[in-house]
């Protein structure tokens, strides 16, 4: 036996076979969703909800990009972590360019009154113009240093 019925939003008539009764159908005119009624002509349910909608893709495009970020972030910090530990003990010290510079300059002096000194003790003479040139850049140095001032 064949059970007829029509669609509510465009009044297109259809008939089915007994066991669509109960189904859900959509109208091939205007894709409304509807219940097929019972064979007694017992009024069917109204349909139920359509699905979901996916989610816009685009937001799970820009989730899954940031998912990614997140997790390329964190093997990166991992790789620095990992890095630190190969590259042995750090101390933590930290020594300003004007000390540097300082200390070239002191070095620079005490070389000069060493070759002084050598020269006078080994060979009796008195050679200032080597000496002279390392205290002299020797204090250059020392006081860019003393004055913050680097290399």
């Amino acid at each position: 036996m064949a059970i007829g019925f029509s669609c509510p939003s465009c009044d297109r008539v259809y008939s089915v076979s007994d066991q669509y009764a109960r189904k859900v159908t959509t109208c091939k005119d205007c894709s409304t969703r509807m219940v097929v009624p019972d064979a007694e002509g017992t009024p069917a349910p109204p349909p139920p909800p359509p699905p979901p909608r996916p989610r816009n893709p685009a937001a799970r495009d820009a989730g899954r990009f940031y998912e990614e970020a997140v997790k390329e972030q964190r093997r990166r910090d991992r790789q620095d972590r990992e890095r630190e530990r190969a590259s042995g003990p750090r101390f933590g010290v930290a020594i300003s360019p004007a000390v540097v510079t300082t200390l070239i300059g002191a070095a620079l002096i005490a070389a000069g009154v060493a070759w002084f000194a050598v020269c006078i003790l080994l060979f009796g003479v008195a050679s200032l113009r080597v000496p002279l040139i390392f205290m002299v850049f020797g204090l250059i140095s020392l006081l860019k240093g003393l004055m913050g001032h680097e290399g």
